[in-house]
């Protein structure tokens, strides 16, 4: 065992942990030894402490949750196994995934669920950490090209932004993934309306503390929040909150005089993801696929009732019946991709100028394939179930691509964020965030969702501000 790996030894454990626990599941489920109601019932409450473990562990480690790894393995857990958690205090009102498969098959593919997140660590663990060279600082040029990057893409944000929540409002969620929203909406209006949000990231990490380019950033993220939330879309509102906590961490840790106010700052956003989860999300997960005519009320005492943080917890869960139905299907129906998903959605660097729908959705799609095939009339309505990274790496390669897949990607994400934190540079740190945003629902979603994110609304302001900031200067 190498320096790196005996200093990141607590993480190796867990991953080793997790693998051991997945085997021991593996060898109950097939030697029959109890009912598999109870043996799922039993591995829901495992999951459940062993991520809670896990959670701290990287905490400890880290000295915050608000680590873009660490906020991966969360977003990670309740993608994939939210509705375990749920069973285990036995608050789920139905069977899981709906009882659209057998205890055996949750089971197994829980298995493949714990063996992907126990090689993602591992790879954490490997990564060599390194220490910090420069003092966190504001970037003034860095500062220019948000504002650059900003104003450029603002008039095709607000486009796009009106005509989905115009579109959303009028006809439901699900229209949104249909043509009457491929009809209305440019390709390349959306393309660079993609731009905003990395932007506001840009200005939100260079801008000095509690300027007024910081305040124009909270402002314009206050902004994109509530429309997206308008439009009926959960992750994409949670997600930037959970990155400005982020961003607030990053800024503070060597402001000793603003530590009071960023707590401050923490608790109120904490506050305000609260009471998105307790009140809001319900509401839109009720009403968004309603219209504008079928809105339906929903009194305190009912979302009381109901249990809103359960239910939000249960919905973001069903991605894993897309690893359920994924192992169902390959290869005993459909062979193995054998990278070629992974080579097709590389090719999303392409902007969608030339074509009616991307060759990547086309033919990249595993969402859409999928949805296709087990619901054919959802897929027909113009809705999709989604993927999943675990989904994605065994449809490509199998067994073994669940462990090389996501030991890469535990490695490779851990050795950036090390590289970041030693360059301790705003549009670095910018940078990073701006792959998280899609980064952090790649768990329920595919490859696809991550390279345009680094080809696109990180590389290009990076190169921008490259060549504004004068060279062999600090800034």
């Amino acid at each position: 065992m190498n320096n790196t790996v005996a200093k990141n030894k607590a993480i190796l454990g867990m991953g080793l942990l997790t693998l051991f626990l997945a085997m021991l599941f593996r060898l109950l489920n097939s030697m029959l030894l109890m009912e598999t109601s109870t043996l799922l019932y039993l591995i829901s409450v495992e999951s459940t402490i062993l991520v809670f473990f896990i959670i701290m562990t990287l905490r400890k480690w880290h000295g915050t949750f608000f680590k873009i790894t660490t906020i991966f393995v969360i977003m990670y857990s309740l993608y994939m196994m939210g509705q375990l958690f749920i069973n285990a205090f036995g608050l789920l009102r139905e069977p899981i995934l709906s009882g659209k498969f057998n205890n055996s098959e949750v089971i197994e593919s829980v298995i493949d669920v714990h063996i992907y997140l126990a090689f993602f660590l591992m790879g954490v663990a490997f990564a060599p950490r390194s220490k910090k060279k420069n003092i966190f600082q504001p970037d003034r040029y860095g500062v220019k090209v948000a504002y650059w990057v900003i104003a450029f893409s603002l008039p095709f944000e607000l486009a796009v932004t009106i005509m989905k929540v115009t579109i959303s409002l009028t006809y439901g969620y699900a229209s949104l993934y249909q043509d009457v929203a491929y009809d209305a909406i440019p390709s390349f209006a959306k393309i660079l309306s993609y731009f905003f949000l990395p932007g506001v990231f840009y200005l939100l990490f260079c801008a000095p503390r509690n300027s007024k380019h910081e305040k124009v950033a909270f402002a314009l993220m206050a902004y994109h929040c509530i429309a997206y939330l308008v439009m009926g879309y959960r992750a994409a509102t949670i997600t930037p909150i959970l990155l400005l906590l982020y961003t607030l961490r990053v800024k503070n840790q060597e402001m000793p005089g603003a530590k009071k106010q960023s707590k401050r700052m923490v608790y109120l956003l904490v506050a305000l993801a609260a009471i998105l989860v307790l009140v809001v999300f319900p509401y839109v997960g009720e009403n968004r696929n309603n219209g504008d005519s079928e809105t339906k009320e929903i009194t305190l005492t009912e979302l009381i009732e109901s249990n809103p943080v359960f239910e939000t917890v249960t919905e973001m869960g069903k991605s894993l019946q897309t690893v359920v139905y994924t192992e169902q299907l390959v290869p005993s129906s459909y062979p193995y991709r054998y990278g070629y998903t992974y080579l097709m959605n590389l090719t999303t660097v392409i902007p969608n100028l030339f074509w009616d729908k991307h060759p990547a959705e086309v033919y990249g799609s595993l969402g859409r394939w999928l949805t296709k095939i087990v619901d054919y009339q959802f897929w027909e309505f113009g809705g999709a179930l989604g993927y999943s990274c675990v989904a994605e790496a065994y449809i490509n390669f199998g067994y073994p691509g669940i462990v090389i897949i996501a030991f890469l990607l535990g490695y490779i994400l851990m050795l950036i964020e090390n590289k970041v934190d030693s360059r301790n540079m705003p549009m670095y740190y910018a940078a990073l965030c701006v792959v998280a945003i899609n980064l952090t629902s790649y768990a329920r979603g595919e490859f696809a969702d991550v390279v345009r994110s680094i080809f696109w609304y990180m590389l290009i302001p990076l190169l921008m501000y490259k060549f504004m900031k004068p060279k062999n200067r600090r800034v």
